[in-house]
């Protein structure tokens, strides 16, 4: 049974976005030290550390019939490659295990199943992994 990982897309803007937050924070001490200051710009740093390392910890692991997402600290998830039954892009700005807004959306048999939004840097590639378990997948 061969396990093939995919690492998730990361947007430039969204990097750009957590290093600008860094910046502001730390931007101050350069104009005057404070310990009150620095006692707070530390606190963001420790919350700003882990958002970073999530965004490239995300993977989505194909192994036997299932595709595991997984998260880092937060955790992970399996899914039957059995029962997913279409594939389609799409760029919504819902929550998701996603850190790119150039999204595929897994849709399942199951009507009960969510749909599961994930941006594999190599879409193609997953894609390909999850017909040649599942042929009846439909894609856009």
């Amino acid at each position: 049974m061969e396990k093939i990982v995919y690492k998730s897309k990361v947007d430039t803007w969204l990097v750009l976005v957590v290093v600008a937050a860094v910046v502001v924070v730390l931007l101050p001490l350069f104009s005057g030290f404070s310990w009150a200051y620095l006692l707070a710009a530390s606190g963001v740093l420790v919350c700003l550390v882990p958002v970073f390392a999530l965004l490239f910890s995300i993977r989505y692991i194909v192994e036997g019939d299932k595709l595991t997402v997984s998260c880092g600290i937060l955790g992970s998830s399996t899914y039957d490659i059995m029962s997913v039954r279409s594939i389609r892009p799409t760029r919504t700005l819902l929550s998701s295990p996603a850190a790119s807004l150039n999204r595929i959306e897994l849709r399942f048999s199951a009507r009960r199943m969510r749909p599961l939004i994930i941006s594999p840097k190599d879409k193609s590639g997953l894609i390909a992994s999850l017909k040649s378990i599942n042929p009846s997948i439909i894609t856009d």
